[in-house]
């Protein structure tokens, strides 16, 4: 049910326990109506300051220490067209309400919203739609779940396709997020979910980094916010690992140690273009390349594949010394001792990294 737009007087606050009700009777569904649609009702016509409080209302709604599933369809049903229609307004400030209100409701309604502007909005609405969709992953791991997880695992597949192709690198920070946000859930229904995530998030980094030329530094943040975008990838990837409990599965461990392979091959094809001087694109490389020697240090500890960890490969403080040092020299040989390793236990070809 949408807002019909006739004015009410303001409604009762919900009592207090109302979002954990297991079953909605039908005087409570017309409560929760009352409510959320004088929400709205502010939403449209109200001043800056109403509108801001009728969002965080809507909000704190799913804030409670107990949101059941139920609770939350039923506020799909009343809130979806409305969402909609607020997501297409000529109002930053309704689009932005919209999408909020959509990722602290996380239903499969919900989720779905995200679909058209993370694909196909301007810059500004991809990085404000994948903000809130990590919102919404938080939110379905935790009590009950609305969103069904084929839509999760479609989302998850959409912002890989997109990773690996997109231009921006403000947007791309965003995408690496969001699928390291989705891989780090912990619900085991949501084990599938997480996995897909991960595997999309490493083979779009790795499809990314292969296709990157060396870094200059000279095209003012870009090259540094493609750093943290890769920061946060390598960081999720290790934190997956981590929280994972026995042996990774063979396709994981592959898709991981190629994306951090990659990450060595780009600091190695990079660190001899940073300018004089400039502390913080050094700083990036170097713990980009620590954080990947790590991870496929637990890559192949994990991978349940006899030899894979024997002595051999460099430790991630060897690698990090030889870039401090800037003895370039012995961090490519450690580099290739790394991708023999990778290309011996997950049969990524050496071929596909570039060292320069």
């Amino acid at each position: 049910m949408a807002w019909s737009g006739v004015a009410h007087a303001q409604p009762a606050p919900l009592p207090q326990g109302f979002q954990a009700s297991g079953s909605l009777t039908s005087e409570q569904t017309a409560q929760l109506e009352e409510f959320i649609n004088y929400q709205l009702g502010v939403l449209e016509s109200g001043t800056p300051m109403a509108r801001k409080g009728a969002r965080d209302q809507l909000v704190a709604m799913f804030e409670a220490p107990s949101v059941s599933t139920a609770f939350r369809m039923a506020c799909s049903r009343i809130l979806r067209s409305s969402l909609e229609s607020m997501m297409a307004s000529d109002r930053q400030d309704s689009r932005y309400a919209a999408y909020v209100i959509a990722a602290h409701l996380a239903t499969d309604d919900a989720a779905r919203m995200f679909e058209t502007p993370i694909a196909g909005g301007d810059e500004a609405t991809k990085v404000l739609a994948l903000g809130q969709l990590r919102v919404l992953f938080i939110e379905v791991d935790g009590e009950g779940l609305a969103v069904q997880t084929p839509t999760l695992e479609r989302l998850a597949g959409s912002i890989g396709r997109l990773l690996a192709e997109e231009s921006s690198p403000h947007v791309a920070q965003q995408q690496a997020k969001a699928l390291g946000t989705l891989a780090a859930a912990r619900k085991p229904e949501l084990s599938r979910v997480a996995r897909r995530a991960m595997i999309e998030l490493a083979k779009a980094c790795s499809i990314r980094l292969s296709e990157m030329p060396a870094m200059t530094f000279e095209n003012g943040d870009e090259d540094r916010m493609e750093l943290i975008a890769q920061l946060s990838a390598i960081d999720a990837a290790r934190q997956w690992l981590v929280l994972s409990t026995g042996t990774v599965d063979k396709e994981v461990g592959r898709d991981v140690a190629e994306m951090a392979g990659q990450m060595l091959a780009l600091v190695s094809r990079t660190y001899g273009h940073v300018p004089a001087g400039a502390e913080d694109p050094q700083r990036y490389l170097q713990s980009l390349a620590r954080q990947a020697m790590e991870t496929i240090g637990l890559v192949l500890a994990r991978s349940g594949i006899e030899g894979a960890s024997a002595p051999g490969v460099p430790s991630a403080a060897q690698i990090e010394r030889a870039l401090a040092d800037n003895d370039m020299r012995n961090f490519r040989l450690m580099l290739i001792q790394t991708i023999d390793r990778i290309e011996q236990v997950f049969g990524v070809s050496a071929d596909r990294f570039r060292f320069e």
